[in-house]
């Protein structure tokens, strides 16, 4: 599996996005459950951009260790407006 799915099947399954810090403590994981570590995480949301893939950028804040305010980006999946989650297709036989 390569760091692009990996991603992308996080991204599937956790609706609050994936940032830096995510990719990089390991809780993305393979098909067997195994840590991935992403150290360009930028680079893997640019591909999946380049794929098709809709994705939003939420800046959040948060107060480091020295009280100061800095910010991180948390990259969101937008889902695909024409599929309803859990509709299976319909098909229609014509006699």
């Amino acid at each position: 599996m390569t760091q692009v799915t990996a991603v992308l099947h996080y991204l599937q399954k956790h609706k609050e996005g994936i940032s830096s810090l995510d990719a990089y403590s390991g809780k993305v994981c393979d098909d067997d459950g195994n840590p991935i570590v992403i150290t360009r995480l930028s680079d893997i949301i640019y591909k999946l951009r380049r794929d098709g893939y809709r994705l939003s950028n939420i800046e959040e804040k948060y107060v480091n260790k020295n009280g100061n305010e800095s910010r991180y980006v948390r990259y969101r999946l937008i889902p695909n407006p024409m599929e309803k989650p859990n509709e299976k297709t319909k098909v229609h036989f014509y006699k």
